[in-house]
């Protein structure tokens, strides 16, 4: 029974479902500030939990058969979670995202749906395109207009997140996919990944953010944010960056599975940031 628990955690993918959580939670206090509600909260990330479960189980039911040859360890292929657990799991978030995201409403149910939809198109039609970075684009930026709006504080200053996010939602897709390059080969799988190989896309993932980071520094000087924050936020990024380089020099591998989290954690910094200028 724990070892099957412990698979269902681990179905949608527990380390990325907790970051997007936390980063939820983040804009939620920032947007709202003293008017947000411990029960605000909880339905909130209630409705965006609903959500990356569907994104997290689609991914792994979409890649069972690649992972059984690759990743037999993974639940699905593993037999710890069967394809109709997976299923059931996906449904269950469904209708948690549903209901809890419909408490506040037609416009921010709605575009919980679309950041939604696109996570699963990435898993069906992008993943291994030389698209895959598509959906990242699209998506990530929407988690903070749709905290904006969910709580009745959108700014079309939150709009620029897409220009001078395109750099550090790169980022994330590369750092994504890294521990994936050689499986993807072996499977004949051409993507931006595959092509660039490990080094040179890590390198791209590192460039990325601190392209981003200039990004930010700049837009921010220009439209009179106050500065604090995104030095800060900016400090922060550039840290984990170089903390991450440091790992990899020391432990290739380990450099490449902490990319993701180093590369969210950064990007995340500074969308919090830049939401936070906003507002």
């Amino acid at each position: 029974m724990p070892s099957t628990l412990i698979a269902y955690i681990r179905l949608p993918h527990f380390v990325p479902v907790v970051m997007v959580l936390v980063t939820t939670a983040g804009l939620a206090w920032i947007v709202a500030g003293h008017e947000l509600t411990a029960v605000a909260l909880i339905r909130l990330l209630l409705a965006m939990l609903g959500g990356q479960i569907v994104v997290g189980v689609v991914n792994e039911l979409v890649d069972a058969p690649l992972d059984a040859l690759t990743k037999p360890d993974k639940p699905i292929p593993s037999g710890a979670v069967s394809r109709t657990g997976a299923v059931a799991a996906g449904l269950a978030g469904l209708l948690l995202m549903v209901f809890a995201g419909a408490t506040f409403g037609g416009r921010s149910l709605a575009l919980l749906a679309v950041g939604t939809g696109l996570g699963v198109a990435y898993s069906f039609w992008f993943k291994r395109s030389r698209l895959a970075w598509l959906p990242y684009v699209l998506a990530l930026p929407l988690l903070p207009i749709w905290a904006a709006i969910t709580f009745g504080q959108f700014d079309r200053a939150l709009l620029a997140l897409y220009p001078l996010g395109a750099l550090g939602v790169l980022a994330i897709q590369v750092a994504q996919a890294l521990p994936d390059i050689e499986a993807d080969r072996a499977a004949g799988i051409v993507s931006l990944t595959t092509r660039l190989g490990e080094r040179n896309a890590l390198r791209l993932c590192w460039g990325a953010i601190g392209g981003s980071v200039l990004l930010v520094l700049v837009g921010g000087t220009l439209v009179g944010f106050d500065g604090l924050w995104l030095w800060l936020a900016a400090s922060f990024a550039v840290w984990v960056m170089v903390l991450n380089m440091l790992v990899h020099h020391r432990a290739p591998r380990t450099g490449v599975m902490t990319a993701f989290p180093a590369s969210a954690v950064s990007i995340g910094s500074l969308a919090l940031a830049w939401v936070a200028g906003v507002t």
